[in-house]
């Protein structure tokens, strides 16, 4: 089948499909297939493009691997260190610590692989505490980061990032790392290679010290879905458009038979199944508009908090992405009626021409057919 003859399914679709259903060839719709897959492969890039997902030590994979499990902290002489399984925001638990008659805490996470803090790594560090006793808050706070070895370490008053004095919200806080703010004990400390860390709470009075931390994460570095999988992800995107339109193709000439066959209607599979492949041209137009949509939007970005799905803060960050592919997805949807009525069209002319149907009916067995194979594909294949 030539390129005119597919041409000819556009401008007149009546004359293109007699002429494929006398001399059915599966060439046709291949190429159909091929410029389907292409069509959406290319989407599929420009959408994993434009999506910046933030990396983190630890990876989500892990969740907050450091503030899971009350093992990996040490403190100063006395204190008890348990895991809160009841109150947390990330993960499945909190790191507790809590000691008595004391006016200072120490919370310190030795070891760790290396991080890199440097010109080309991680430019934040984020920490949830919540200060359950007393009620005020500490009038100093310090942050110490190891670098290889406890001698060499950077650190950072933080007094000022507690706006909280209560127990009943944790404290966010996120301190930008590697910057000049931060001092450091000796100048062999390298923001390229952080080992560890250390807390210090201080209040002027000794009393019952009671406090959690959770979400313990090295962040700011975004990278896109491309640089992220790289050729695994285009393979990936290659296969689900394969599978995507190889399910759609069997499943509506199927159907299409099994209807036309239910009301009597005499046809044989070849020519049908060919035609049907044709008949999802009208998909990859829309495919290409998607493209064009949607590489006028600008980046879109998946911070630690809409990845992790934290309450509250992930609807917001996630509604920003949402307004920014407000217009898009109200042109996509547009787009998408009008390719889905064309396929219908193309479908009712394939049922009348090989069944000799009425127009009604071959409309109403297209239709049908067409709406049944996109629920089977949904439940099948979740697109």
């Amino acid at each position: 089948m030539s390129l005119r003859q597919l041409l000819k399914v556009i401008y007149a679709p009546q004359k293109a499909f007699a002429e494929i259903i006398k001399e059915p060839k599966y060439l046709g719709s291949l190429l159909v297939m091929l410029l389907f897959v292409g069509a959406q492969v290319g989407f599929y890039y420009a959408v994993a493009s434009r999506s910046y997902f933030e990396l983190t030590t630890p990876s989500l994979n892990e969740m907050d691997a450091w503030t899971e499990d009350a093992k990996l902290w040490t403190g100063n002489p006395g204190i008890s260190i348990i895991d809160n399984n009841d109150d947390y925001i990330y993960g499945n638990s909190s790191v507790e610590f809590s000691i008595s008659d004391s006016n200072y805490v120490i919370a310190e996470l030795k070891t760790f692989d290396s991080v890199d803090c440097g010109a080309d790594g991680y430019n934040n560090l984020s920490i949830r505490i919540r200060i359950l006793t007393p009620e005020t808050k500490p009038e100093n706070v310090t942050i110490s980061l190891y670098s290889l070895n406890s001698s060499n370490f950077f650190y950072r008053d933080i007094s000022e990032e507690f706006s909280v004095d209560s127990a009943t919200l944790w404290n966010n806080i996120t301190i930008p790392i590697g910057t000049g703010d931060w001092s450091s004990s000796e100048a062999s400390a390298r923001w390229e290679n952080i080992t560890g860390l250390k807390l210090e709470f201080v209040w002027p009075t000794a009393s019952l010290i009671s406090l959690r931390l959770d979400g313990l994460f090295f962040r700011g570095n975004f990278q896109t879905l491309i640089e992220i999988g790289g050729n695994e992800y285009l393979a990936a995107f290659t296969f689900t458009a394969f599978t995507e339109f190889i399910f759609n193709w069997i499943l509506l000439a199927a159907l299409m038979y099994l209807l036309i066959r239910l009301l009597k209607g005499q046809l044989v599979w070849k020519p049908l199944m060919v035609a049907v492949g044709i008949a999802l041209l009208p998909l990859v137009f829309y495919t290409l508009i998607s493209i064009v949509t949607y590489s006028s939007v600008s980046s879109l970005v998946y911070p630690l908090e809409l990845s992790a799905g934290i309450p509250g803060e992930a609807e917001l960050i996630s509604q920003v992405n949402l307004e920014a592919l407000a217009l898009v997805t109200q042109i996509g949807a547009l787009i998408q009626g009008v390719a889905y009525a064309w396929t219908v069209a193309l479908c009712a002319i394939i049922t009348r021409t090989l069944s000799e149907f009425s127009w009604m009916k071959s409309l109403i067995i297209s239709a049908a057919s067409f709406l049944l194979m996109i629920l089977l594909v949904s439940l099948i294949l979740g697109l």
